[in-house]
């Protein structure tokens, strides 16, 4: 996997740690691997609650494959 360029757009997504975010962009922008990343920094820090999840919504079969690997 390529490794994921970081701007400070980027670096400001993955440092927000209240809220809900929204990331908006165009095909091919990074939203699902920025997703990802995020998802995987709060599960390491230890950010969910006892039986927290979260939650990837996805309307594309191909974002879904991504997910899944």
């Amino acid at each position: 996997m390529a490794e994921l360029k970081m701007c400070e757009q980027r670096k400001a997504l993955l440092a927000t740690t209240a809220g809900h975010i929204l990331v908006m962009g165009g095909p091919g922008s990074g939203k699902t691997t920025i997703g990802l990343v995020k998802a995987a920094t709060e599960v390491e820090r230890g950010a969910l609650a006892e039986g927290q999840k979260i939650l990837f919504l996805s309307f594309a079969r191909a974002t879904v494959a991504r997910i899944m690997q």
